[in-house]
C-alpha cells in the first residue's frame, strides 16, 4: 500500500471532519428555529436601559402606580391601579407614532389597546428625544413583575418586526391617590 495515494483522501477527509465541528460549534451559538418564530426580535431590557429598535430606541425611566390619574382635565378613577410609565424615546428616520404598548402581567392578562386614557406617546419627530408617560389600568392582583412590549411597527402583537421587551417591577404597596398625566415633553435635555 502506498501512502501517498491515500494521503490526499485523508487530508481531504480530516478537512471534512474540521469543517463539520466547525459547524456543528457555530450552529449552537445561534438560536433554533422554533426559538426565532416564537420570538424573532425582542429586545430585552430593563427600567433605565435602552431598547433599540429599527424605528425607535425607547428607555423606561420610572414606573409609579395611582389610584386616579388626571389627563387634559379629566379625572380618571379605577377599582384597580394606574401604572404609570415614564418614558424617553428617540424616533429615528421618519416620524413615527409611538403605539401599540402592552403591559403583560405574570397571570399571563394583557393590558393596553383602546380606552379613554391612550397607552401611547402621540407622534415623534425623528432624532428629537421625547419624554412621555404612558398609563395601563391593572387588577391589583396583577401589578408586581410586569414585562411592557413595544412594538416597532406601532401595532399591538406585531411579532414580525422589532419589539421592546422591558421588565418592570410595578410598586404595589402606596399608589399616589392622583397624578397628573404629562403627554409629552419635547427635547428632553442631555
Amino acid at each position: 500500500m502506498n501512502l501517498r495515494q491515500h494521503t490526499p483522501r485523508v487530508i481531504a477527509g480530516v478537512v471534512v471532519l474540521a469543517g463539520l465541528a466547525a459547524g456543528l460549534a457555530i450552529n449552537s451559538m445561534f438560536p433554533s428555529t422554533e426559538e426565532v418564530l416564537e420570538r424573532p426580535f425582542d429586545r430585552q431590557v430593563t427600567v433605565g436601559e435602552t431598547a433599540t429598535l429599527r424605528t425607535m430606541d425607547l428607555t423606561v425611566t420610572e414606573v409609579s402606580t395611582a389610584e386616579t390619574v388626571s389627563e387634559f382635565l379629566s379625572e380618571y378613577r379605577t377599582n384597580g391601579v394606574w401604572v404609570v410609565l415614564d418614558m424617553e424615546i428617540t424616533a429615528k428616520d421618519a416620524p413615527l407614532t409611538a403605539s401599540g404598548f402592552e403591559l403583560v402581567a405574570e397571570s399571563g392578562n394583557v393590558y393596553g389597546g383602546f380606552a379613554d386614557v391612550v397607552t401611547g406617546c402621540g407622534t415623534l419627530q425623528p432624532g428629537i428625544r421625547t419624554q412621555c408617560q404612558t398609563v395601563f389600568e391593572v387588577h391589583p392582583d396583577d401589578a408586581g413583575a410586569m414585562t411592557l412590549r413595544v412594538p416597532a411597527s406601532g401595532v399591538a402583537s406585531d411579532r414580525s418586526d422589532d419589539l421592546a421587551v422591558v421588565t418592570l417591577e410595578v410598586p404595589i404597596d402606596d399608589p399616589a391617590p392622583l397624578l397628573e398625566i404629562a403627554r409629552q415633553t419635547f427635547g428632553a435635555a442631555s
